[in-house]
């Protein structure tokens, strides 16, 4: 990265994070004023904020030091953009379009070259799954945004489907078997049955704290049902977190990063360096 463009990235980083410092919290302080000792609140930053904050930062320094390690590499370069002649390229502008293509030497690159760029594609892809864990445990701590209550239909039924909901019901459950059975062809299909899921999960959690207050989602199935369905659901979702482990966000994580305003920043800081982690996935 060009001196330039890294002193840009850290002061839109430094930009980004500076409301941070306005994120606060009150906790009882004791305060010594002419030998009489007072117990007066101040004011600190937030807790959650005091330990994602420094974390974020330094897994962005640890990006900055693996984008560092290509300052002297001379083994290969890229493709220019004019050029429009090569196979590779046209694939490129049909595939990932952004990213430059890489131009290596006719013989290819030595064995330790390539043993350097694995290393280097290990080491991001530790932070990517370090700023993943981040995200997917904020977006846990998120209350649910009444926005997506009110879409959810009246029973776990009707989100997952006649089929679906007859897999998970059975009588002898198994993950692997049920999975076996679901179409997860494409990533548009594994979203859709994760969609469902989690839905599934919150229409039957609400029914057993009594938190829905609609007339209309009342229900023959017990509690203790509802418990051991809502339990195959966090099974399954856990499978697919494990097994697909790059897909999109779900419908309910995307309602709580639009909604949910009071903590909306901590995912924004998450984002934003997860995002730079897949850019650098890409180069």
């Amino acid at each position: 990265m060009a001196p330039e463009s890294k002193a840009r990235w850290q002061k839109e980083i430094d930009w980004l994070l500076s409301v941070t410092d306005h994120i606060v919290e009150f906790v009882a302080s004791k305060q010594n004023t002419n030998g009489v000792t007072m117990e007066i609140m101040i004011t600190r930053q937030r807790s959650d904020v005091n330990v994602n904050i420094p974390a974020l930062k330094k897994l962005d320094g640890m990006l900055m030091e693996c984008l560092d390690n290509f300052r002297d590499q001379n083994e290969f370069t890229y493709v220019s953009k004019s050029d429009g002649g090569s196979k590779s390229n046209r694939k490129r502008e049909d595939d990932k379009w952004w990213l430059p293509t890489p131009k290596v030497p006719p013989s290819g690159l030595p064995d330790l070259t390539r043993k350097w760029l694995q290393f280097q594609q290990d080491s991001v892809n530790q932070v990517l799954k370090a700023a993943m864990a981040m995200n997917a445990h904020i977006l846990t701590e998120m209350e649910i945004p009444e926005n997506y209550i009110d879409g959810l239909p009246k029973n776990g039924r009707a989100s997952l489907g006649d089929a679906v909901y007859k897999n998970i019901t059975v009588d002898h459950f198994d993950p692997d078997s049920f999975l076996a059975a679901m179409d997860l062809s494409s990533e548009h299909k594994i979203l859709d049955l994760k969609n469902r899921m989690e839905a599934s999960v919150v229409i039957w959690r609400r029914k057993m704290t009594n938190k829905d207050g609609k007339s209309g989602w009342g229900s023959g199935v017990s509690i203790e049902k509802r418990e051991q369905f809502e339990d195959r659901a966090e099974t399954i979702l856990l499978i697919l977190k494990h097994r697909y482990p790059g897909i999109s966000q779900s419908a309910l994580d995307v309602s709580k990063i639009e909604h949910n305003r009071v903590r909306k920043f901590r995912i924004l800081a998450c984002i934003d360096t997860t995002c730079f982690v897949f850019l650098m996935k890409g180069l």
